[in-house]
């Protein structure tokens, strides 16, 4: 997925690859993601591989985060979202949160999996510095996925 990040505090185009598997028959932590965009005909462009839409599987929740892509329009805001299962036992993917989406101070999307912009025990935190435009420039909004 094509987003916006920060390298040496300018903006600049970045790719986020997610590996998963195709088979999804045992409960589990991890459950795909998506991307959906708005504007310049925007719409569910990287659709979840497990439920074929900019949707989360029955069972597991959302973590919506803002993001920005490059689009043949320019730039556009976008919503990227991991779903995650906050009741199947932690395997390789604890969750993922975002720190000041917006220009907001903090936790702006807390994980499932802990409640908080955190991430469980015995996981490593993984930082994306994703940024979103604010007026009169942009900010850092890292998305930060948590796996062991």
């Amino acid at each position: 997925m094509e987003m916006r990040a920060a390298c040496d505090g300018a903006p600049t185009s970045a790719t986020l690859s997610i590996c998963t598997s195709s088979d999804r028959t045992a409960p589990t932590d991890y459950a795909g993601a998506w991307l959906e965009t708005f504007g310049c005909g925007g719409g569910c462009t990287q659709p979840n591989a497990f439920t074929g839409g900019c949707s989360c599987p029955f069972g597991t929740v959302s973590v919506a985060m803002d993001v920005e892509v490059e689009t043949s329009c320019g730039t556009t805001p976008a919503t990227f979202a991991l779903c995650v299962s906050s009741s199947a036992p932690t395997g390789t993917f604890g969750g993922a949160y975002q720190l000041g989406a917006a220009g907001a101070p903090g936790c702006t999307g807390p994980n499932p999996r802990t409640g908080a912009c955190s991430c469980p025990a015995g996981a490593t935190s993984q930082s994306v510095p994703v940024i979103n435009d604010i007026p009169g420039g942009f900010t850092t909004a890292p998305i930060v996925i948590c796996s062991r």
